[in-house]
């Protein structure tokens, strides 16, 4: 039953990565592709201690700890928590859903691809240990890669190089020139 929770807890977490990296990358679109603006904004905004960052970070300290460990009742709860909050976000938009742009897309497909990687790479590691060791690494990894969703966004756009599309800032500087 461990290997099941925790696997549960990995799909759980990466299927609210998904809805989170949906809501990083319509800010960073928002922000026109530039990551000094996205992370300023990150600072100013209320978005690092929004309860969907803070209950995963709380997810995040409980799959560390020995009750996680040695319950896969306590697992499953975790994963619930996770799957419920992307439910959330699923159907509760407060901002509209921004349009989609080809540099929008490029930037989820990017970070969901890093962090897939990433978590193949730690269950792959820990697979040397035990299969159970195996789960166990890859839900802490996938519930650390949501934690770190924002600074995956910046990874991702930083690798896909400059943004061709112009944010608000250059539009208002070729209205100036005018």
């Amino acid at each position: 039953m461990t290997i099941i929770a925790n696997t549960a807890l990995t799909a759980a977490a990466l299927i609210d990565l998904y809805f989170m990296l949906r809501r990083d990358t319509a800010a960073l679109q928002a922000n026109g592709y530039v990551n000094s603006r996205y992370y300023a904004w990150l600072r100013k905004s209320d978005e690092t201690t929004s309860p969907a960052r803070l209950l995963t970070l709380v997810v995040l300290i409980a799959c560390c700890t020995t009750m996680a460990r040695m319950s896969w009742i306590v697992v499953l709860l975790l994963a619930l928590a996770l799957i419920l909050q992307a439910a959330h976000m699923l159907f509760h938009n407060p901002n509209g859903a921004p349009a989609d742009s080809k540099r929008r897309t490029s930037v989820l497909i990017t970070a969901a691809a890093i962090a897939l990687a990433t978590v193949a790479a730690v269950a792959i590691i820990g697979n040397r240990q035990s299969t159970t060791g195996a789960t166990q690494a890859a839900s802490i990894s996938a519930v650390t890669v949501l934690a770190i969703s924002p600074l995956l966004t910046m990874l991702s756009n930083w690798l896909l190089g400059p943004a061709k599309e112009s944010g608000p800032e250059t539009q208002n500087d070729s209205e100036k020139t005018d």
